[in-house]
């Protein structure tokens, strides 16, 4: 699936509404998500239920799942409240949710993950995240020769907190 949004990024993939999406946007998306629910603690062999409308961005959220080797489960409207018990009560480490779907129930299973802003649950796409693999460029010198220095998030964030307007311009390569 990766390879075929890959191979044409312009190429619309998605009409949701009067919005056609190309397959690069939810490429684009589903690297970020990925590393959002990274960062949420999720990762191989961890169970994630997906309750969610229809849209490109549910669609990227349960692919970045897949992407880290989770189990997935998609909770469909309409379940039963015993069905619902008995796939939540499965182990289920974080439920993913967004503003029309949200329901106490949900939030309580795990760690509540959302799609758009939910009371009580982390909103996955309204963070910024950086990877961990990037590196800092600056232009350094009068000949602007550029210096890489590779630096994991918790010196970024203190890099970024302390940079002197003085400096030279620096940018976040991924």
């Amino acid at each position: 699936m990766l390879d075929a949004l890959r191979a044409a990024p312009a190429t619309p993939a998605f009409e949701h509404g009067a919005r056609i999406v190309t397959r690069g946007e939810p490429l684009e998306l589903i690297r970020r998500l990925t590393d959002a629910l990274r960062e949420a603690g999720l990762g191989p062999g961890r169970a994630v239920a997906v309750r969610t409308e229809v849209t490109p961005e549910a669609f990227a959220a349960h692919m970045a799942a897949h992407v880290l080797g989770c189990r997935v489960v998609g909770i469909r409207p309409g379940y039963p409240p015993g069905q619902l018990e008995h796939v939540l009560g499965m182990g289920v480490d974080a439920v993913v949710v967004d503003p029309a779907t949200a329901m106490p129930r949900l939030l309580r299973a795990g760690t509540p993950l959302s799609l758009g802003p939910v009371p009580g649950a982390t909103d996955l796409l309204a963070r910024r995240h950086v990877r961990p693999d990037c590196h800092q460029v600056k232009q350094i010198g009068q000949i602007g020769r550029a210096m890489r220095v590779r630096q994991d998030i918790r010196h970024m964030r203190v890099a970024t907190g302390r940079r002197s307007s003085r400096r030279g311009p620096m940018t976040w390569r991924c």
